[in-house]
């Protein structure tokens, strides 16, 4: 009998305090197409998601939350000005000059296909590149900034 009794009331608090969520769509097109036995709603725009607040003032969410403050992870927030730096001629047949906007000193590597190093040197400002040692074929040229550590990378066609 207690059963009987406590099942209504115990229905009838839930049912008051539930809450109703509701999505709207921003859409330019849609439809619906319903039979006996199913019904398809269609909308063709971009849901309106975000933080809902129930009737309560109970701050709901739906999977996205767009109030909140989402940043990138880094140590440091330093934006990084690369100086530039040209190879020319490309191809080439002899050498590689190597023109800066700001002279510092560069370490270069060459590296062939198969990533092997086949050239490593440390050069000067206006200083060029004998590359009449490498045989003919497409190369990877690597030039390292000695101060900054900034890495340049070129590709290169070997006549």
């Amino acid at each position: 009998m207690i059963k009987h009794i406590l099942l209504p009331f115990l229905l009838l608090s839930v049912a008051l305090h539930s809450q109703s969520i509701s999505k709207t769509i921003i859409g330019s097109s849609g439809g619906e197409v319903s039979n006996s036995t199913m019904q398809l709603r269609w909308s063709v725009g971009e849901p309106v998601v975000g933080l809902m607040t129930s009737s309560n003032g109970v701050q709901l969410g739906n999977g996205y939350y767009s109030s909140l403050d989402v940043s990138a992870l880094s140590v440091s927030d330093e934006t990084i000005i690369a100086p530039k730096i040209i190879l020319y001629p490309n191809p080439t047949e002899h050498h590689i000059y190597i023109q800066q906007e700001t002279a510092v000193q560069l370490s270069v590597v060459i590296f062939d296909v198969l990533g092997k190093e086949v050239f490593k040197r440390n050069i000067a400002p206006n200083e060029y590149i004998d590359v009449t040692q490498l045989k003919a074929g497409v190369y990877t040229v690597q030039l390292i900034d000695t101060t900054t550590n900034y890495k340049y990378t070129y590709k290169i066609i070997k006549r």
